[in-house]
């Protein structure tokens, strides 16, 4: 709980925090809402939760970006005199993850209720339930980007090169129906199709979480296969090419 408290506040200090955690957050809820959705009521429900999921998958861009420039910085340096190991060091940060991502999403629902008139507080269990889950599998991405790269340039090329393909094959910017046969079987292999496709019928049609334990027991599986090999990778040093290779090497035999 200390090391959560003290991401926390480290990340609030962050300006890249701010962008990535409340101006992009809301900057899609309103253009997806208020444009797209055009503020009618089914609509909006309907476009409510790939804002949402676009707001959680946000989270592994600020985590990545987060502890590269921490070890740029030197501070990761700083806790290998402490009685910590480099999983609790990594869990921490993907907790402190999600409870900044809790406030957004639900300013994001209290807005989408009083605002655009959409009711979701009824189904607000299965999508905090979703949310968290989602955290926690984009948060550990956003570990295996941290770990593979070596400069915050290299990070932000990276976190390019999965955001787009996550975006706009997983129905979050256009919805699969719209989108060739083709496109919509690569679109099963991303983790964020699943979580577009169980807020949406969350929200839209009160699914129940038992009813969606597909894309949560799959959201489950990728945070359970990203997260484990990646704390080694942080264990000996800030930053050295060994760390680095072992890094690449588990990434590679991973994917």
């Amino acid at each position: 709980m200390t090391l959560t408290a003290m991401r926390v506040r480290l990340a609030l200090r962050n300006k890249m925090f701010f962008f990535f955690s409340i101006v992009m957050p809301f900057g899609f809820f309103f253009l997806w809402l208020g444009v797209f959705a055009k503020g009618i009521p089914v609509a909006c429900a309907f476009y409510l939760g790939p804002v949402l999921a676009l707001n959680v998958m946000g989270s592994f861009w600020g985590l990545s970006a987060t502890l590269v420039m921490f070890r740029e910085q030197g501070i990761l340096r700083r806790f290998h005199v402490a009685p910590v190991t480099a999983a609790d060091m990594l869990g921490s940060s993907v907790i402190a993850n999600f409870a900044l991502t809790l406030p957004t999403v639900f300013a994001e629902l209290i807005l989408a209720r009083l605002v655009f008139h959409v009711h979701t507080l009824s189904s607000l269990p299965g999508i905090l339930l979703l949310v968290a889950v989602g955290t926690v599998s984009f948060g550990s991405l956003g570990l295996v980007v941290a770990s593979i790269t070596n400069t915050m340039q290299e990070t932000q090329v990276l976190n390019q090169l999965l955001w787009l393909p996550l975006i706009f094959l997983s129905g979050a910017t256009l919805p699969l129906a719209y989108l060739n046969t083709s496109v919509q079987r690569v679109g099963l292999f991303l983790p964020a199709t699943y979580l577009v496709n169980a807020l949406q019928q969350t929200i839209v049609y009160s699914a129940t979480p038992a009813s969606r334990y597909v894309e949560i027991v799959s959201l489950t599986c990728w945070a359970l296969l990203t997260f484990p090999p990646f704390p080694f990778c942080f264990s000996e040093s800030s930053r050295t090419v060994l760390i680095a290779s072992c890094a690449r090497q588990e990434t590679l035999s991973f994917l």
